[in-house]
């Protein structure tokens, strides 16, 4: 009997946090764990109230601190420790995303103990001019612990070509295995949300995310659909800014703001299936898993003309404007798309597909 491969993915939050890669280390781990892998998630708890272990859909998470916790380029050193001590634990470390310490300190844990990581940036840019001006500081920083993996994955294209430029190495030594997607799940008895169009703009509440966009561009769709509704799904820091747009505007009737749980994605699929439109006009993305839900309940996508987003219109995923469109065209984008008939889902990767090949990566670089 072959021996059971076991795997720790490490992810700077996961459930029961919900973002992108909240949502593909859930989806791929119980997958993997449902065919056999043995995965542990390990992550950290910024709010101090989360359990330090449980076991969910099969798989088990192991939770520590992480410092300092008002910002999300925190580090938890009790995650290294057990990565540190736990060295024959595991044939596998999978770190996903390099957007925290916590990605570079679980591979340098991983070389000291002589375990092959994998590497899944998850990440299309920065989400501010600072950071963006630091990035090359950064990866010349991290950039060998990086290259010291034993495979590297990318998400879209767009990231892969991104990342060989930064590591100096071919393209083509970077796997692509891009996030999977299925419809939404839809509860029929949550309650809607009435708008004609009704609109959706999906993603935490960060300034790069671009929500701001939508809302400017809501002036100008009102005076051609005068009952149209935007809804802003999601939660974040630039929530308060958000609000205060929508006064100054004189859109608060038009506009709702909504979050929902892990627990809740059936209310959620029910509002993004009933959309007109959903709108990502984010500043950089990588393969957003929240665009390829909605196109999976057959929601059209209005994506800003950037990063791993260009890709997803010029495959006829989706479609794209100038992430700079002023709010008459952004206007004039939506009410398009809103007015298109609308057609069957796309047929698009799944997550048993992304599993599948994960699967398979983590069996040839297993020790």
């Amino acid at each position: 009997m072959s021996r059971v491969l076991r795997v720790a993915m490490v992810a700077a939050r996961a459930l029961p946090f919900m973002g992108g890669i909240e949502t593909h280390v859930h989806e791929v781990s119980r997958r993997l764990a449902a065919s056999g892998v043995d995965v542990t998630v390990l992550t950290t708890d910024v709010t101090g109230e989360l359990p330090t272990s449980e076991t969910v859909s099969g798989y088990r998470i192991l939770r520590w601190p992480a410092y300092p916790r008002s910002r999300d380029y925190y580090l938890a050193p009790g995650l290294v420790r057990h990565l540190l001590d736990a060295r024959d634990a595991y044939d596998v470390v999978h770190v996903q995303g390099v957007h925290t310490l916590v990605a570079p300190a679980a591979l340098a844990a991983a070389r000291r103990t002589r375990t092959p990581a994998v590497l899944t940036f998850h990440t299309g840019g920065s989400s501010s001019g600072l950071r963006e001006r630091l990035r090359p500081l950064q990866f010349a920083v991290i950039g060998p612990l990086m290259r010291s993996a034993a495979a590297l994955v990318a998400v879209c294209e767009f990231e892969r070509r991104m990342f060989a430029r930064i590591l100096g190495i071919p393209a083509d030594t970077i796997r692509l295995i891009r996030n999977g997607s299925e419809p939404l799940p839809v509860d029929p008895a949550a309650p809607g949300i009435a708008g004609a169009p009704l609109l959706v703009s999906v993603g935490r509440l960060e300034e790069y995310k671009g929500h701001h966009r939508v809302l400017q561009a809501m002036p100008r769709i009102l005076e051609s659909a005068p009952d149209a509704t935007l809804v802003l799904i999601g939660s974040g820091p630039f929530e308060g800014r958000l609000r205060a747009m929508v006064a100054e505007l004189g859109i608060a009737d038009h506009v709702v703001f909504r979050s929902f749980g892990p627990e809740e994605r059936g209310s959620m699929g029910k509002v993004v299936s009933e959309a007109d439109v959903m709108c990502l006009l984010s500043d950089y993305e990588a393969h957003p898993v929240a665009v390829m839900e909605a196109l999976g309940t057959g929601t059209p996508a209005l994506l800003a003309d950037t990063s791993g987003l260009t890709e997803l219109g010029e495959s006829g995923l989706a479609t794209t404007i100038p992430v700079d469109a002023p709010p008459d065209r952004v206007a004039a984008a939506v009410l398009t798309l809103a007015a298109a008939p609308r057609t069957a889902p796309p047929v698009l990767q799944t997550w048993d597909d992304c599993a599948r090949q994960l699967q398979e990566l983590y069996g040839e670089v297993a020790r």
